[in-house]
């Protein structure tokens, strides 16, 4: 039959329901798929519980609990308001909101105002210094850093307001001497330690404030005062 002589069959059909149309031109049974959506959602809701310091569960994880087509889920995930999407394949029951205990609400606030009076030379965020459990500690870290709050340079953690004042700095130390990066005197000025420096360095190579010449470095553009 051909495809014109389907289209007002299928248009009726989607019209009472019975037929869902997804976008790039699929249609899906609608009992099937509705199915389809309260089992996401069941295992999305045991993502949550597993991990409930976290406002998002990845989405690739959902998916290993449900046994469906990569484009039957995202239908699903097209139509259905129970659902929240996030970039970078983050998914959420709607609403849903990571529950932190009195003990945990504390560990992150010590947390973050640490990292921030820290600046280059933070402390380490471990067990020991959020007084919680290691697992909840894991926990606690993995939602800042998903929060955006926090942000890892290797084993390091940074708050985002102290990585801009160094951004600040480094670009000030680099246009004082025609781009070029002293290390020691960087370091000084940063009131930071080669521990903390090196990596800082690497992680500011690849975001392209700085570039690596052997063994030294440059900012990557140069702008000279007038």
């Amino acid at each position: 039959m051909p495809a014109a002589a389907l289209r007002a069959p299928l248009e009726q059909l989607v019209a009472a329901g019975g037929v869902v149309a997804a976008p790039g031109g699929l249609h899906f049974d609608g009992v099937a798929l509705e199915e389809l959506a309260d089992e996401l959602l069941a295992a999305l809701g045991a993502e949550h519980k597993a991990r409930p310091l976290l406002d998002w569960a990845e989405l690739k994880d959902v998916r290993s609990r449900v046994d469906a087509q990569d484009v039957a889920i995202e239908a699903v995930l097209a139509g259905d308001r129970r659902f929240e999407t996030a970039p970078g394949g983050r998914l959420r029951r709607h609403g849903h909101r990571a529950q932190l205990s009195n003990a945990q609400r504390d560990a992150r606030e010590r947390t973050l105002a640490a990292l921030a009076a820290g600046g280059a030379a933070p402390p380490a965020i471990d067990a020991a210094f959020t007084g919680l459990p290691e697992k909840d500690t894991r926990a606690l870290v993995s939602m800042l850093r998903a929060a955006g709050e926090v942000v890892a340079v290797e084993q390091h953690l940074f708050h985002p307001e102290a990585l801009e004042r160094m951004r600040a700095i480094i670009r000030e130390h680099g246009r004082a001497r025609q781009g070029a990066i002293a290390i020691p005197e960087l370091r000084d000025e940063l009131a930071t330690t080669r521990k903390y420096l090196i990596p800082l360095l690497e992680f500011f190579d690849a975001e392209g404030l700085t570039v690596r010449h052997g063994e030294k470095r440059t900012l990557r553009h140069v702008d000279l005062p007038a």
